[in-house]
């Protein structure tokens, strides 16, 4: 039994572009991912000034 040479190489390049397609994949993802993290950490930063901006409004109401 031999094997076909030019079929192996065929299918080694449906699995090199298979690759490929996957790696452009995963570099889209991780870039989604990076954009949901700092949307994230943007959110929190907001909700630390609003919960300082409370703390001072309600000490000043208090002492006052």
């Amino acid at each position: 039994m031999t094997i076909d040479v030019g079929v192996l190489k065929i299918e080694r390049d449906r699995l090199k572009e298979s690759l490929r397609e996957l790696e452009n994949e995963l570099r889209r993802i991780e870039a989604e991912q990076k954009k949901a993290r700092q949307r994230e950490i943007q959110a929190k930063r907001k909700i630390e000034a609003l919960d300082t901006l409370i703390d001072v409004e309600q000490s000043a109401a208090a002492e006052g």
